[in-house]
């Protein structure tokens, strides 16, 4: 997983993390202008839902991902991916045991 992003492009086609915010599907002018009505109907219900999950999530919002889920949870356009997070993340505990008397 790391390799693909330090490698960013492959035969001439850039490469992108599917769980990273930013995703950018390819849509006629009919299903941008649906969408766009979309997200300003469900406007109030984001802005509500963020006011309830606080400080535990950065934003809510609308998206053409999904088809069969009623949500996802998506990383940071700069942010680091789950896996990449864990890795940090049992690092930081391995060298702090290895100072432990």
């Amino acid at each position: 997983v790391v390799c693909w992003v330090c490698l960013g492009e492959f035969e001439g086609h850039k490469l992108v993390s599917v769980t990273k915010e930013g995703l950018e599907l390819p849509q006629s002018d009919e299903e941008k202008a649906a969408f766009e009505k979309q997200k300003k109907d469900f406007e109030p219900f984001c802005k509500r839902a963020k006011e309830l999950l606080g400080s535990r999530v950065e934003k809510v919002e609308v998206s053409s991902r999904m088809t069969h889920s009623p949500c996802y949870i998506s990383t940071g356009r700069y942010g680091w991916s789950s896996r990449m997070e864990q890795i940090m993340k049992n690092q930081a505990l391995r060298e702090t045991s290895f100072n432990t008397p």
